[in-house]
C-alpha cells in the first residue's frame, strides 16, 4: 500500500491563495531554512504522539514557528 504524496509549504501569506498557488509560489530563496528566523511551516502527514499510548495520527498537520511546535 503506498501513502499519497505529500507537500510542505512556508505559511508566508495569503497573497497567492486566492490564485490557488501555494504561498510559497512567489518565493525565489534557496538552501537551508534558519529555523529561528524562516518561515512559519506547516508539515501534513503521519504524526506519533508522545503520550503514553503513542497515539498515531494518520492524516495530520504540524505548525511550526521559530523552531517549534505551536500546534498539531
Amino acid at each position: 500500500m503506498s501513502l499519497p504524496e505529500r507537500h510542505w509549504w512556508p505559511l508566508t501569506g495569503s497573497r497567492n491563495a486566492a490564485r490557488g498557488a501555494p504561498a510559497s509560489a512567489g518565493l525565489t530563496r534557496t538552501g537551508p531554512i534558519d529555523p529561528m528566523t524562516g518561515p512559519t511551516l506547516a508539515l501534513a502527514g503521519r504524526v506519533v504522539t508522545m503520550d503514553d499510548a503513542f497515539t498515531v495520527k494518520d492524516d495530520a498537520i504540524v505548525y511550526i514557528d521559530k523552531g517549534r511546535i505551536v500546534a498539531v
